[in-house]
């Protein structure tokens, strides 16, 4: 069972700058709650205990509202990315070394889920990287802009927003065996972490792809984004809501 999670939560949230008015992305309320928070309980509830969370635009805010975890019912780490401008590939980078040796689930500190999914996602522990996909037929606002995964024998063998032929959605969790990780080097994550899994996907067999569909998640980007959902978890409040209290 995997205990360690990274999440992502350096970034600018750019498209969201007309609403955060300077605040870091992550602690923006959805349903009542900053989006990190919906993150770390859902992680919390489904079997993580320890969490490495990398920082970089407005981190002090996010350290300071999370402090040591405890309250979420996590030991939580911090590094700082200096460099997360130039993609989330080197936020990744930097949360390696503290992550080294074992096994662990990467996050982003915008997409919400609920627990189950991590749950199914977890209890699946292949030896190779793997990634959380949804095969649901979701709608246009929600495809147009998703990270997309092709698939050819059970394995994804491509990953991006702009892939003409894909077969599911990124959810944005992954896992990563301890070995893996330890093969990666600094000159790989430069840019964009889809680009960097890609890169090991081609170089390997593909990685791997475990169906999620049917559990809740959602990825927050834009305005409109947030008050979809804001629908969404109403409409899951029977179910999602009372989780995450």
């Amino acid at each position: 069972m995997i205990e360690h999670a990274v999440v992502l939560a350096a970034g600018e949230g750019n498209r969201l700058r007309g609403l955060t008015n300077g605040r870091p992305k992550s602690l923006f309320p959805v349903a009542g709650k900053p989006l990190i928070d919906h993150v770390l309980t859902s992680l919390a509830q489904a079997g993580i205990g320890e969490v490495v969370i990398v920082l970089g635009y407005c981190g002090e805010e996010i350290k300071e509202h999370v402090g040591d975890g405890s309250r979420f019912a996590l030991r939580v780490r911090y590094v700082w990315n200096a460099y997360y401008r130039l993609g989330n590939a080197s936020s990744f980078w930097s949360a390696l070394p503290l992550v080294a040796g074992s096994p662990f689930l990467l996050a982003m500190a915008d997409h919400l889920c609920h627990p189950d999914l991590l749950r199914a996602f977890l209890a699946y522990v292949p030896d190779r990287i793997a990634i959380a996909i949804d095969r649901s037929t979701l709608d246009p606002e929600r495809t147009d802009d998703a990270t997309k995964v092709e698939l050819r024998a059970g394995s994804i063998v491509d990953i991006g927003k702009r892939l003409v032929r894909w077969d599911g959605i990124d959810t944005g969790f992954s896992t990563w065996p301890a070995h893996v990780a330890a093969g990666i080097d600094q000159s790989m994550c430069g840019g964009e972490l889809a680009v960097l899994m890609t890169s090991l996907a081609r170089a390997t067999s593909g990685l791997a792809a475990r169906d999620v569909t049917g559990h809740f998640w959602f990825d927050v980007d834009t305005e409109d984004d947030m008050r979809l959902a804001e629908r969404m978890l109403a409409a899951e409040a029977d179910e999602f809501a009372p989780a995450l209290g």
